[in-house]
C-alpha cells in the first residue's frame, strides 16, 4: 500500500516533515540547487556503474552476475535522479509562468559542487569515483530520508503545501518517496 508517497510495509503511522515555508524568491533559487545536486548525484551514480566490469568473472559465475545487478540497479536510481531532475526543472518552469516575467524559462542545468551534509555541514564535492563500500556508504548517507538530499526538499514541501498548491506538493513528495527507494537499494 502506497500512503504519503511511499510504500508501506507495516503498520502506518502518517509522516511529518519538518520544513520551513520560503519566500517566492528563495524558493527559485533552493530549487536550482536541488536540480544541481539531482545532477550531482546522477553524475556519481553513473561513475559507479561504469566503474563495474561488466566481464566479471566467468559466464554463469556469481560474481558476473552480480555485477550486472549491480550495475542496473545503480543505473535505476540514476535514471530516478534524471527523473527527480526533470520534476524540478518542471516545478521551477511553473514558478516562471506565473511570475509573469517575460522572456524564456531557462532550465537548472548547472551541477552542484557539493552534495548537502545534513545538519547544517558541508557535504562532499560531487566527484567521478569508483564504486567502493566507502563510496557506497557516502551513497546510504546522501539518500537518507531527512539528513541530505531528502532534507532539501523538507523546506520547497513545506513552501507549497503552506501555499495550498497541492500538485506541486505532490511532486516534491514523490521525489522524496523516490530518495527513500534510493535509500534502501544502496543499504
Amino acid at each position: 500500500i502506497v500512503l504519503d508517497g511511499r510504500e508501506q510495509r507495516g503498520a502506518y503511522t502518517a509522516t511529518s516533515i519538518v520544513g520551513t515555508p520560503l519566500d517566492p524568491g528563495r524558493l527559485a533559487a533552493t530549487l536550482r540547487y536541488a536540480a544541481g545536486v539531482e545532477l550531482g548525484v546522477m553524475v556519481e551514480y553513473l561513475a559507479a556503474v561504469y566503474s563495474l566490469d561488466r566481464t566479471a568473472g566467468a559466464n554463469g559465475s556469481n560474481l558476473r552476475d552480480d555485477t550486472r545487478a549491480s550495475r542496473a540497479e545503480l543505473l535505476r536510481l540514476a535514471i530516478g535522479e534524471m527523473r527527480h531532475l526533470r520534476e524540478v526543472n518542471s516545478l521551477l518552469f511553473d514558478l516562471h509562468r506565473q511570475s509573469g516575467q517575460g522572456g524564456a524559462f531557462e532550465p537548472a542545468l548547472g551541477i552542484a559542487t557539493e552534495i548537502p551534509g545534513g545538519n547544517g555541514v558541508a557535504g562532499p564535492p560531487v566527484r567521478f569515483r569508483r564504486l567502493t563500500p566507502d563510496v557506497l556508504t557516502d551513497f546510504v548517507r546522501v539518500e537518507q530520508p531527512s539528513w541530505t538530499v531528502d532534507g532539501l526538499y523538507g523546506n520547497i514541501l513545506a513552501t507549497y503545501e503552506a501555499q495550498g498548491m497541492v500538485a506541486q506538493a505532490s511532486v516534491v513528495r514523490s521525489i522524496m518517496a523516490d530518495g527513500a527507494d534510493h535509500y534502501a537499494a544502496f543499504r
